[in-house]
């Protein structure tokens, strides 16, 4: 009997964090599904008079809704870490809200996101080159994922510092990023980006940033 409950409590403990994820991607799924839409188009356009004018969008759009909900994503799992597990999806939109302030930062990175797509367009047939650009759309990636965790968490460190003294574990928070949201186009799992993509990646970050400062505590 005593092992029944120890299970039914389990299940009900694991359902409780599927949903947390859950909800915390949706919310950045619905925020961002227009953006989303919009790679999707640009990714298909040649080089052109269009494709600047949508490209010139896209980075409106991440300024706009990607790179502040990503923060709002951090601070809702940061909730999740001391509140424990619960819907998430009203967390994320108040978050998102609240990062839409940081509007300067927003449209630094977004411009800089923007060029690296374009770069990685003109230099699509260009092995060398284009291995050179996504190196530094990787870099690029490493200090928006450090900057909204920082924000997220409502971490008062320097930006610098802080990749300095976390520099692997944010490497691998990164890949665990790309190789997430890569699977929804290369496997067809495209439901993944609505289901636990962004949310599980930003977990992950968490998991191993937590354990870098206990570690660094002890």
């Amino acid at each position: 009997m005593t092992n029944g409950k120890k299970g039914k409590q389990t299940l009900i403990a694991a359902g409780n964090w599927v949903w947390s994820l859950f909800t915390a991607n949706v919310a950045w799924f619905l925020i961002n599904f227009t953006m989303i839409l919009t790679v999707i188009l640009l990714s298909h356009l040649p080089i052109g008079i269009p494709f600047f004018a949508i490209g010139l969008i896209l980075i409106g759009m991440l300024a706009v809704f990607t790179l502040p909900s990503l923060t709002a994503v951090f601070a809702a799992v940061d909730r999740w870490e001391i509140e424990g597990s619960g819907t998430l999806f009203t967390t994320v939109f108040k978050n998102w809200l609240l990062a839409l302030k940081q509007w300067q930062n927003n449209l630094i990175f977004a411009s800089l996101l923007g060029g690296i797509g374009l770069l990685m367009k003109i230099f699509q047939h260009n092995v060398l080159l284009n291995s050179f650009v996504i190196t530094w759309g990787i870099i690029l990636l490493m200090v928006i994922i450090a900057n909204a965790y920082l924000k997220g968490s409502h971490q008062e460190q320097d930006l610098i510092q802080f990749m300095k003294s976390h520099l692997f574990r944010l490497l691998l928070s990164t890949l665990t990023f790309v190789v997430l949201i890569l699977i929804n186009g290369f496997l067809r799992l495209a439901f993944l980006m609505l289901i636990c993509s962004i949310s599980l990646s930003a977990v992950i970050t968490f998991k191993l940033l937590k354990n870098k400062k206990l570690v660094k505590s002890e």
